[in-house]
């Protein structure tokens, strides 16, 4: 009986078999698996599901999941290559085109060993080349500041190190200055040591000031010793103060070739925080600093010789007679415009050609005072080119 539904069931959805031997073939399939289980053959309901979980099946029988490739991350990677040769594939150095075994684990133990041993053209090339170290920065805690509860040389508690490191913590973590009167930090204090003595807002305030001037003071030291110095700005504002902000940083290589970056002034910008602005605000950070303010003098000196000349017409024929007397060519005197630094340049630059006629001219016109000195021409002659 199930085989006619089935075969019923058929017919409705294909055209009639033309032979007993297709009907075999659709028969089949549905005798072999009422043979294999327990239960009543299949029905006409039973045979559309099939066929369906069946082309599923087959589909994802298909479907092959292919693992990605690991990437290679070793440094010898650099400076290998897989070459094939008569006795199978070997690792090359491109340095020394000395070969090395492939390992079936994939180790480069025997590879690094040849880098940083055997291959002698790597070496000189690493010695050769000079590379800027992006290393971290050191510890900003004072290596004295560093001990068991801050003794002294005496073996006796000193207060005057424990203030010194709390200023430091302070300042690192930007906490606020009655931390150190709460009562649960003064209890703290007290566990580690009995003999801490109470710290006020106040004294703190100060100490963070003493600390400040002493690190500035570290820092004019070693940019005494760098010869160019980039400087970058950075300005936002404080949404809960709702007051403008800048940061001067100064970025420069030191003497290890490693890259420094320190911070040299904080100051409030007001709006509408202008080119000009932002100028004025540079110009009076870097006069805070040795040799910058100096820099800066200089070059009002010189402003202020070219505007002494060029305002009257008498002054400007005799600097003009004393040129003609020394074959000095070039061209006329340019007052710049001190907001903008292009045009500070070439005032300097073209004052540069006539720095023998300004002694001279001071000899004719004893009002002027303001010439630069041989030192202060030497100082100019540097400072286009930074």
């Amino acid at each position: 009986m199930s085989y006619s539904t089935s075969l019923e069931s058929l017919g409705d959805s294909q055209s009639p078999p033309k032979d007993g031997e297709e009907c075999l073939n659709v028969l089949n399939p549905i005798i072999d698996l009422n043979a294999n289980t327990n239960e009543e053959p299949l029905t006409n309901e039973s045979t559309p599901g099939n066929e369906v979980v069946n082309e599923e099946n087959v589909e994802r029988s298909d479907i092959v999941i292919q693992k990605s490739k690991r990437k290679k991350t070793s440094l010898v990677w650099d400076h290998f290559k897989k070459v094939e040769l008569k006795n199978g594939k070997k690792w090359q150095c491109i340095h020394c085109k000395n070969n090395y075994s492939v390992v079936a684990s994939g180790s480069t133990s025997h590879l690094m060993r040849h880098l940083k041993q055997t291959c002698h053209v790597y070496k000189k090339l690493v010695a050769q080349q000079k590379k800027l170290n992006f290393q971290p920065a050191k510890s900003k805690i004072d290596e004295k500041l560093f001990g068991p509860l801050l003794m002294n040389s005496r073996g006796k508690y000193d207060h005057e190190r424990q203030r010194e490191a709390t200023a430091h913590w302070i300042m690192m973590h930007e906490h606020a200055f009655n931390i150190v009167e709460e009562e649960g930090f003064h209890f703290m204090m007290k566990c580690s040591n009995t003999s801490y003595e109470k710290i006020s807002r106040k004294t703190l305030k100060n100490d963070c000031i003493a600390v400040y001037e002493a690190e500035r003071k570290k820092l004019k030291s070693t940019l005494r010793t760098v010869n160019k110095i980039c400087l970058t700005t950075d300005l936002w504002k404080s949404q809960n103060q709702k007051i403008e902000y800048m940061v001067l940083t100064g970025h420069f290589i030191d003497a290890d070739w490693v890259l420094q970056k320190r911070i040299l002034s904080f100051v409030h910008v007001p709006p509408p925080r202008r080119g000009v602005d932002i100028a004025d605000a540079i110009l009076k950070c870097l006069k805070d600093w040795d040799g910058i303010g100096k820099i800066a003098k200089i070059v009002e000196d010189v402003r202020e010789s070219v505007k002494f000349i060029n305002q009257s017409e008498a002054r400007l024929q005799t600097f003009s007679q004393i040129v003609q007397q020394l074959k000095l060519g070039g061209k006329k005197l340019i007052l710049d415009f001190h907001t903008r630094w292009n045009s500070t340049y070439q005032m300097l630059s073209v004052a540069m050609q006539f720095k023998e006629v300004f002694p001279r001219f001071q000899d004719r016109e004893p009002s002027y005072t303001t010439l630069p000195d041989d030192d202060d021409w030497e100082k100019v002659e540097k400072f286009p080119s930074c």
